[in-house]
C-alpha cells in the first residue's frame, strides 16, 4: 500500500485519509439505503450520520490527547 497517494506542493493526500473518508461515505450510504427500506426519515438519518462522524473524530483526538498527555504537555 502506498502511504502517500498524491502530492501537490505543500498539500499531500494520504491513503489512510482517503480510505477513512470512503468508509464513512459507504457506511452513511448503507445507513440511508437501509433506513429508506424501513421507512425512516432520510434527513434525520443523514443528520445522525454526520453527528456520529464528527463525534468519532473529536472523540478519537480527545482520547489521543488523554493517552499521550505527557507528549502534548512538553
Amino acid at each position: 500500500m502506498y502511504p502517500t497517494l498524491l502530492s501537490f506542493g505543500p498539500v499531500t493526500i494520504y491513503s489512510y485519509g482517503v480510505l477513512l473518508a470512503a468508509a464513512y461515505l459507504v457506511g452513511l450510504k448503507l445507513a440511508l439505503f437501509r433506513s429508506a427500506r424501513q421507512g425512516f426519515d432520510a434527513n434525520k438519518v443523514m443528520d445522525l450520520g454526520i453527528l456520529i462522524i464528527v463525534s468519532a473524530l473529536v472523540g478519537a483526538k480527545l482520547m489521543l490527547f488523554i493517552v499521550d498527555f505527557e507528549y502534548f504537555s512538553q
